[in-house]
């Protein structure tokens, strides 16, 4: 097995640059992915509703960011149970992918992100929550406009992701409620959706 040196690197200073390059390279990359999402969801067209369970599409998404939370030090925790929900499964995914990379880049090396869905009383449920730093109260409303930022917040994020959420809560008839994350800390967003309603049962 090779053993790599553990002295110093020979050239500091261009390690750091290296690194500074290649996290505006992953944001302007980032950028541009949710610049075409907002494009879009902003275009006018029909959406494409059908009935998913939203804990298997909650499944393929989360499989999507194993390496991501691995190489940030997070956990990512899933918990969820079957439930139906009418979407357009394209915008499913885009408000999926906005919530788990939202708390990833808000949180710190060993802190939890946690992915769940189920039934509620309020209709199917779907939650992302962390026990990172958190937003205050006061501020939870505003983080889901468009290129607001927590004054103070450390995160790289764009400004755009949680507002994509927003979007297509509202298309969806949904409602989004934000509060305090795991263990009391950080912070949980909680979308619920209409329940779906079955299909008359046929005649005798």
């Amino acid at each position: 097995m090779r053993k790599l040196p553990c002295g110093p690197r020979p050239w500091p200073e261009k390690d750091a640059t290296l690194h500074k390059l290649l996290a505006v390279v992953a944001r302007s990359s980032r950028l541009s992915e949710q610049l075409l999402d907002l494009a879009s969801l902003e275009a006018v067209h029909k959406p494409h509703r059908t009935q998913v369970d939203l804990s298997e599409l909650i499944g393929y998404v989360t499989d999507e960011f194993e390496v991501q939370a691995a190489q940030a030090q997070r956990t990512l925790l899933v918990e969820t149970q079957p439930c139906l929900i009418d979407c357009d499964v394209d915008a499913m995914g885009i408000l999926l992918r906005n919530l788990i990379d939202n708390a990833l880049r808000y949180t710190a090396p060993g802190d939890h992100v946690k992915i769940s869905c189920g039934p509620s009383p309020q209709g199917p449920c779907l939650q992302v929550a962390d026990d990172g730093p958190g937003v205050a109260a006061a501020e939870r409303e505003s983080i889901f406009e468009r290129f607001y930022r927590v004054p103070g917040n450390g995160g790289q994020g764009s400004g755009i992701g949680l507002s994509l959420v927003k979007n297509i809560v509202q298309g969806h008839h949904a409602s989004l409620i934000t509060s305090s994350g795991l263990a009391g800390k950080g912070l949980s967003i909680s979308v619920y959706f209409p329940g779906v309603v079955p299909p008359p049962a046929p005649a005798p």
